[in-house]
């Protein structure tokens, strides 16, 4: 079934999720490189909500699920800059369209925990998600198809903490129009 499938991710997630408590980037995964990329905590706090938060899943109301996410969340604090975004850690530094692809993600999980009541997950969140918002209403973007994602993230992010940047910034980027040729 889908909640199987999804379970057993829940268990891979659980296996690669780094958790010393003196490790720079406890609370992520690294990728097939060792590189540790922020949208790693971003998909734990999406898969496990999803997973604590189904009576189907033999992870529902896990205690184990909720402290994974409180490391994936802090790691989510602690990487993002003064301004509230985050680095690709390969290319793209302080970047908005970065922080919007891990933020769609977040804001999926804090949407999905408001809709079940689960006000406890929804302010573990509250903190990293106002934080890129304000850097992500105030940022630029590296390509014109990025305004999409962040007007995509924005608007998750408004509608679980509205605040009239968000939607000024969306509707600076959908006056631009569509980039199309012929």
């Amino acid at each position: 079934t889908v909640t199987e499938r999804h379970d057993r991710r829940v268990e891979q997630l659980l296996h690669m999720q780094q958790t010393d408590p003196a490790g720079r980037h406890r609370g992520a995964y690294p990728d097939e490189y060792g590189i540790y990329f922020p949208g790693s905590a971003s998909g734990i706090l999406e898969t496990f909500t999803a997973a604590m938060l189904h009576p189907g899943s033999k992870f529902h109301r896990n205690p184990l699920l909720a402290e994974r996410m409180r490391l994936a969340a802090g790691y989510l604090e602690r990487m993002q800059g003064p301004q509230g975004n985050i680095s690709l850690p390969i290319t793209n530094f302080n970047s908005p369209p970065d922080t919007a692809f891990v933020v769609n993600g977040v804001a999926t999980a804090a949407a999905i925990a408001r809709r079940h009541g689960a006000r406890e997950l929804v302010a573990l969140l509250e903190t990293f998600l106002r934080r890129a918002g304000a850097g992500m209403a105030a940022g630029g973007i590296h390509t014109p198809n990025h305004r999409w994602v962040l007007c995509s993230a924005l608007a998750q992010v408004h509608d679980l903490f509205p605040h009239p940047s968000y939607l000024r910034r969306i509707d600076e980027w959908l006056a631009e129009g569509i980039d199309i040729d012929e």
